[in-house]
């Protein structure tokens, strides 16, 4: 398994874990999905192993790290955990009733810079994300939200 290790921050690719001694990893379909990863003891592979870093499963699944465990032991055990990306989306509700109408590409826009871009709330900003100007694209919709989660 191909195991790639992001600075939070700079979006840099910081190194590979090529060893390790145990990786689980939890895609579910309907919410947020998990990993696991234990380490032998290496002090730069610790370097990189930061909370807020993202760890990348074979270009499919991203995880970020909350949960990191050296052990002391003469094991020399280091544990990393976290859930998927799509965490970030977990807390952002629309929290009011909302009305967005026109086309498809401008509707999720319009979502898109209003909860994650452009939100009052720091805590619903996403950094480093975009979304591509495409105003015509997609059929007419009209879609009304009301406390229901991003994810």
């Amino acid at each position: 398994m191909k195991i790639e290790v992001f600075d939070k921050s700079t979006r840099e690719r910081l190194g590979m874990i090529s060893a390790y001694s145990f990786v689980q990893v939890i895609d579910k379909f309907s919410s947020v999905g998990s990993f696991s990863i234990k380490i032998q003891y290496d002090s730069d592979i610790l370097e990189m192993l930061r909370d807020g870093n993202y760890v990348i499963f074979n270009n499919r699944h991203t995880g970020i790290i909350k949960y990191i465990y050296h052990s002391k032991s003469q094991s020399h055990i280091i544990e990393v955990k976290g859930p998927f990306l799509k965490k970030l989306l977990d807390y952002r509700v629309f929290e009011n009733s909302n009305k967005f109408s026109g086309t498809l590409s401008s509707v999720c826009n319009d979502i898109v810079q209003s909860r994650f871009m452009n939100s009052e709330d720091t805590k619903r900003f996403i950094p480093y994300i975009s979304i591509k100007d495409n105003e015509n694209s997609g059929p007419e919709i009209s879609k009304s939200t009301l406390g229901l989660s991003a994810l």
